[in-house]
C-alpha cells in the first residue's frame, strides 16, 4: 500500500510540474544600446595652488553608446562611450566631457505577460577628456558613478530603457584639479545581437 501511495504522489507531483506554463527565458544575446544623456544639478569644484572654488553646473545634454557583454544570467560588462555638453555658471562657452568607460551591471529579469522587464544597477569607471571654459587645455582624468534603471524588451530582441543616477568626473589641467558632480538621466533603446 505504501508503494501505491508513493507512486501516486510521485505521479501527482510530476504531472503538476508538467502542467505549469513554460517560463520564457530573458534575452540571452549581447546587446548594443544608444541613448540620450541628460545631466542636472551639481557643482564643479576646482583646486589649484591651495585655493578652492566652485560654480554651479547647469543642465547638460549628450549622447551615449554601449555594448553589453552578458557574463551570465545576472552580470554584464559594459564598454561605453559618452559625450556630454554642459554649462557652468559664468562661463561664456559650453564645456564638453568625453567618457570612455568599462562598467559592471547587475540585472534581474522579471516576466510580465509577453514583455520581459529587466531591473538593474550599474557602476561605470573610466577615462575622461574635458574641454571648454572651465579648462585652459584639454583636461584628462577619470569618472565613476552609480546608476539604476529598467529595460523593457519586446519580442526578445528590441528594448527601451530609462536609467538614472549620479556621475562624478575628476580631471586635471596644468596643476588644477576639477571635479564635476551631477545627476544623470539616460533614455534609449537596445537591440539584442
Amino acid at each position: 500500500m505504501r508503494y501505491v501511495l508513493a507512486s501516486f504522489l510521485t505521479l501527482l507531483v510530476v504531472s503538476s510540474a508538467a502542467a505549469q506554463p513554460p517560463v520564457t527565458e530573458p534575452p540571452s544575446h549581447n546587446r548594443l544600446s544608444a541613448y540620450f544623456v541628460g545631466s542636472f544639478g551639481g557643482r564643479f569644484k576646482a583646486r589649484a595652488d591651495g585655493l578652492t572654488g566652485h560654480v554651479d553646473a547647469r543642465a547638460g545634454l549628450g549622447l551615449g553608446a554601449r555594448y553589453e557583454l552578458l557574463l551570465g544570467p545576472s552580470f554584464s560588462l559594459l564598454p561605453t562611450f559618452e559625450w556630454l555638453a554642459f554649462d557652468l555658471d559664468g562661463a561664456v562657452h559650453r564645456s564638453h566631457m568625453l567618457d570612455f568607460d568599462l562598467g559592471l551591471k547587475f540585472r534581474k529579469n522579471v516576466r510580465a505577460g509577453r514583455v520581459n522587464i529587466e531591473f538593474y544597477g550599474m557602476a561605470p569607471l573610466g577615462f575622461s577628456l574635458a574641454t571648454g571654459d572651465g579648462f585652459d587645455n584639454a583636461a584628462t582624468g577619470f569618472n565613476t558613478g552609480a546608476l539604476a534603471g529598467a529595460m523593457v524588451f519586446f519580442k526578445r530582441k528590441y528594448g527601451l530603457f530609462v536609467e538614472g543616477g549620479w556621475r562624478i568626473h575628476v580631471v586635471f589641467d596644468d596643476g588644477t584639479r576639477g571635479m564635476l558632480n551631477q545627476g544623470v538621466l539616460h533614455v534609449g533603446g537596445a537591440i539584442a545581437l
